[in-house]
């Protein structure tokens, strides 16, 4: 049986606390969704901090017994650090899991399993041109993809102010992958585009959200959509809830299997 999970929803703590300061801005945490192929950065704006990496931690799980069993996990990780002024490293990776064993059923169903990574460069240019070259890798067998590499690069746009920053940056994949479907695997182009924004609603809350959409060159029916919303508030200076929505459509797949995924994560985090 091969499925994909409609919602994860992962949590490790219960806690009510006044939230503590929050973080300089530029240090505010990033994507953890672990999911989806658009460029998932994990830094919005340039590190203030030269020749030092800091970034988060994510991990959030699900534990269900009773007349349905389920037992999922995800692990986040997002770095980055400043090689100038303008511009900034990045490292990222994730890995979800889940498996769930229905009513009388004789073993338990794999229903996520997705492991990914991300490498990148971003640099400011002037006041309001940004450019970012990523180079990311994933597999997800529910998805019948045993492997997917791309490089990313585009050139684009940013307007910011200290509590805000909205970036649009169209840009072209280069794609090798094997995703179990014949005429599909290989080589592939695809241009997009990719948007993301900040704002820093108060000294313990950020709202982030981003949104990536490519079609391959050659093929109007091959395309993917990406679209993440986040919300992250402060429990102390290094510990935070997190609550993020995912959303993706990817038009081509292995046949059976559902073009679309979505989740909602609750998670901890933790900054380094």
């Amino acid at each position: 049986m091969h499925c994909r999970i409609r919602s994860l929803v992962v949590s490790l703590f219960v806690v009510t606390a006044a939230f503590a300061p929050r973080p300089a801005f530029a240090q505010e945490p990033q994507d953890p969704s672990g999911h989806g192929e658009a460029p998932s950065p994990a830094a919005l704006g340039p590190q203030t901090q030269v020749g030092h990496w800091n970034g988060t931690a994510t991990i959030g799980m699900s534990l269900e017994s009773g007349h349905t069993d389920l037992n999922g996990y995800q692990l986040g990780l997002n770095g980055k650090r400043g090689y100038s002024k303008a511009g900034t490293f990045t490292v990222s990776g994730s890995y979800t899991k889940a498996t769930t064993k229905p009513p009388n059923a004789p073993r338990e169903i794999t229903v996520a399993d997705h492991i990914q990574g991300d490498i990148g460069v971003e640099q400011n240019y002037r006041k309001h041109l940004v450019m970012m070259v990523h180079l990311q890798a994933l597999r997800d067998p529910i998805q019948h993809i045993d492997y997917e590499v791309t490089q990313i690069t585009g050139l684009g746009v940013r307007v910011a102010n200290p509590r805000a920053e909205l970036r649009v940056i169209p840009g072209l994949a280069l794609i090798q992958h094997d995703k179990n479907i014949g005429t599909e695997n290989g080589f592939n182009t695809n241009a997009g585009v990719y948007q993301d924004l900040r704002v820093m609603i108060s000294k313990t809350a950020v709202f982030t959200q981003w949104f990536g959409a490519s079609h391959d060159v050659k093929d109007k029916d091959d395309y993917v959509l990406n679209f993440d919303a986040q919300l992250v508030g402060a429990l102390t200076k290094r510990f935070a809830l997190q609550l993020t929505y995912h959303y993706e459509y990817e038009s081509l797949l292995f046949i059976g299997t559902e073009p679309f995924y979505q989740k909602i994560v609750t998670g901890v985090q933790i900054k380094f």
